[in-house]
C-alpha cells in the first residue's frame, strides 16, 4: 500500500502555488505595541474588567467572553499601518487566578475557538478554576476573517493525483497552478496573503499578553499548534511560564522532507489498520477473503485500471451516475485515519466493496472528508476550518525558493538554529 495523496498533493500545492503566496524574507524585529485599555499589571483588577475594557462580547454559542483585538497587518515593519482583527476568547478563571492557559489548535486552518468549549470540558477541573483559559481564531480563520477557497479545494482534490507518466505529471503541475490561481480569486483578499505566516500570527498574540498585562503565562499547542507555540517561544521566550507540545512539528525539517514524513505516517496509520481488521475475527470476517490488506490492495488495483462506475442514491431521491477514481480512495483513506471512529468507518466502507463491490459507503467517506454536498457534489463552508489559510500559512513558513533544496523553514536554517 503506497499513500501518495498527502505528499503529492501538498508537495504540488507548495511548489507551485507558493510562487505566488511567499512574500519577500522579511527579517526586522516585530514593532512593539503600545498597551490598549485595559492592559495592566494590577492585581486588583479582574479579567472581566480588563476585557470589559477591551470591548468584550459574548462569543457566540460559548462560554467564553470574545474579544476583537485590532494587530498590525505586518509586525515587522513599523511603516506600514494597516491593521486587522484578531478574536480571542477567554474564560476567566473561576477561582484564585494563577495567569493564563493558551491553547493553540492544529491545522494551520483551524478555529481554535470552534473548538474552546469542548477542548475546555476535558480539563482538569483545577486549570480553569485557577487559570483563564485563553483560545484565537488566527488571523485570517473563523471570526478572525474566515477566508475560504471551498470551491477551488474541493475541485482540486477531485483531481486525478496519478504522476505515473510524464503527461500526468504536467497535467497534476497544471491542476495545482489552476488551484493556486482559483484559491487567490476565491479568498477574495489577496493583499493578506505574505502577512498569513506563523511568524505574524504569534505576534498577534504577543499583542494580546500584553493588553492582558500578564507577563508570563501557559502555552499549549496540538499538532501545528506545536509549530505555532515553538516559534512563539523563539521570539518571546521571557513570557512564557511553561509549554506543552502535543504531536509536535519538527522545525528542523525542510517542508519537502517534512511532507515525506508525513506521506509515511498517514500510510502506516493505513497499514496498522487493516492489520487490527485482521486480528479482530469479526472485523476480518467483514471483508470478503478474510484479509483486510488484500481487500485494499484488490480495490486500490482495480481502481489504477479504471475508475468505478456506479450509481449514487441522492438525498432527494433517485440516483445519480457517479464514478470512483484510485485518487478518490487514497483520499478518503487519508481523510478517515485520524481517529478510531473514522477508522473504523473506512473499515466499514471498504468491507462494503469487498463483500459486494458496493463503493457507495466509500463515496460518502469521500464526500465527507471534502465537505462536499452528496447531492450537488459543491463545497460545503466549513466554519471552523479554512483550507486556504492552510496553504496561506505553510507557503509563508516555508521558504521553497530560497535556493535550498527542499525549502527550510523560515527563520530556521537547515540544522534548526
Amino acid at each position: 500500500m503506497k499513500k501518495s495523496f498527502i505528499g503529492i498533493t501538498v508537495l504540488a500545492i507548495v511548489t507551485l502555488a507558493c510562487s505566488t503566496l511567499m512574500p519577500a524574507a522579511n527579517n526586522a524585529e516585530p514593532t512593539v505595541a503600545e498597551p490598549g485599555v485595559g492592559a495592566t499589571n494590577a492585581p486588583s483588577q479582574d479579567t472581566a474588567s480588563r476585557l470589559e475594557g477591551l470591548g468584550s462580547y459574548p462569543c457566540p454559542d460559548s462560554d467564553f467572553i470574545c474579544v476583537k483585538l485590532p494587530v498590525p497587518l505586518n509586525h515587522f515593519d513599523p511603516s506600514d499601518s494597516r491593521m486587522i482583527d484578531v478574536v480571542f476568547g477567554v474564560l476567566p478563571a473561576t477561582g484564585e487566578r494563577k495567569g493564563m492557559f493558551v491553547t493553540a489548535t492544529g491545522g494551520p486552518g483551524s478555529a481554535g475557538l470552534a473548538s474552546a468549549d469542548s477542548y475546555t470540558a476535558t480539563m482538569d477541573p483545577a486549570i480553569p478554576e485557577q487559570y483563564d483559559i485563553v483560545f484565537f481564531d488566527q488571523r485570517g480563520v473563523g471570526q478572525s476573517g474566515n477566508l475560504q477557497c471551498v470551491n477551488a479545494t474541493a475541485k482540486y482534490y477531485l483531481s486525478d493525483f496519478d504522476t505515473s507518466t510524464p503527461e500526468k505529471e504536467a497535467a497534476l503541475l497544471e491542476t495545482a497552478r489552476t488551484f493556486a490561481s482559483e484559491c487567490v480569486a476565491e479568498m477574495g483578499n489577496p493583499d493578506i496573503l505574505p502577512y498569513l505566516g506563523t511568524a505574524q500570527a504569534v505576534e498577534d498574540l504577543e499583542i494580546f499578553r500584553q493588553v492582558i498585562g500578564d507577563e508570563k503565562f501557559w502555552l499549549y499547542g496540538e499538532s501545528y499548534g506545536t509549530q505555532y507555540a515553538q516559534t512563539y517561544a523563539a521570539a518571546h521566550p521571557d513570557h512564557l511560564a511553561g509549554m506543552i507540545l502535543d504531536g509536535t512539528v519538527d522545525l528542523t525539517l525542510s517542508g519537502v522532507e517534512y511532507y515525506v514524513q508525513q506521506t509515511a505516517a498517514f500510510n502506516n496509520a493505513l497499514q496498522l489498520t487493516l492489520e487490527a481488521c485482521n486480528a479482530d475475527d469479526i472485523c476480518a470476517e467483514t471483508m470478503g477473503g478474510g484479509d483486510a490488506i488484500a481487500a485494499y490492495n484488490k480495490l486500490s488495483q482495480r481502481l489504477k485500471q479504471e475508475p468505478i462506475e456506479f450509481d449514487f442514491p441522492l438525498p432527494s431521491g433517485g440516483v445519480a451516475k457517479r464514478a470512483f477514481t484510485f485518487s478518490d480512495l487514497e483520499t478518503s483513506a487519508t481523510g478517515y485515519m485520524y481517529s478510531e471512529t473514522l477508522r473504523m468507518m473506512f473499515l466499514r466502507a471498504l468491507a462494503a466493496y469487498s463483500r459486494n463491490e458496493d463503493i457507495v459507503p466509500m463515496a460518502r467517506i469521500l464526500y465527507n472528508s471534502l465537505a462536499i454536498d452528496p447531492e450537488t457534489l459543491e463545497a460545503m463552508i466549513d466554519p471552523s476550518y479554512s483550507d486556504a489559510i492552510y496553504y496561506g500559512v505553510e507557503c509563508q513558513d516555508y521558504s521553497y525558493f530560497s535556493g535550498t533544496p527542499g525549502g527550510t523553514r523560515r527563520g530556521f536554517d537547515a540544522g534548526g538554529q
